[in-house]
Formats: C-alpha cells, structure tokens, sequence
C-alpha cells in the first residue's frame, strides 16, 4: 500500500520592506519579506500545522535571508511589519483534522447505533 505523507510549504503573505541595507551588497534599497505557513499531510490533505518561516530577499542582488539568520537592522525591519505579526493561518491548513475527527464521531456513533439494534431486536 502506498502511504502518501510530508510537510508542504504555503504562501501566507508577501510583502515590501522599507529601504534597508542589504549585508550582501550594501546597497540600499527594498527588499521582499515572505511569510511562509507548512502543515504536514497525508495524501495532500493538510492535516495539523506545524509551524511558520519568513524568507526576506533583496530586490538589487537576489540574495535569499532565512529569517531566523538576519541581521540586528533587518530583524527589526522585519518587526515593525504588522501585517506578519496579524498574519492568520488559513483554516485549511487544519482541515484533515476536522475530517478525521469528524469520521471517527461518524463511526462511534453508527457502532452505538448497531450495538441498539442488535440489543433490543431480540428481545
């Protein structure tokens, strides 16, 4: 049987930064703040959330930053966007759960439905 599972990478925002020194080039200039959301799933239906990542890249070189490794002037660029602070992560990302959840309440209650019938139709 072939088991289909992982974690995927979604787009949750993207947005602009103000002039800021790239550490690569020195220039400055705009550079592009990314806001990752990666949920693991199980043939490709998302199932539980598992966390978030911001990428920031500058717009001159093309340079690529992880978010957990920028620089003490980038990060607080990055902190005084509130759109990546209020960013929600959309309610699909959860929406296996709910499904399997709803599947086993689904099959508890046909069992305790059966177990009724076959009690009192005897009788």
């Amino acid at each position: 049987m072939i088991f289909l599972f992982g974690i995927k990478r979604n787009l949750l925002v993207r947005d602009l930064l103000d002039t800021c020194e790239c550490p690569n080039c020195h220039k400055d200039n705009n550079m592009m703040v990314t806001k990752y959301g990666s949920y693991f799933h199980v043939f490709f239906v998302p199932i539980i959330p598992v966390g978030s990542s911001l990428e920031v890249q500058c717009l001159y070189c093309q340079k690529i930053y992880d978010g957990q490794y920028l620089s003490p002037t980038l990060s607080e660029a990055v902190q005084r966007k509130t759109i990546l602070n209020e960013t929600k992560r959309p309610i699909w990302h959860s929406l296996g759960c709910f499904v399997i959840l709803a599947l086993f309440f689904l099959i508890v209650i046909l069992f305790f439905v059966a177990l009724f019938k076959v009690k009192y139709s005897k009788g």
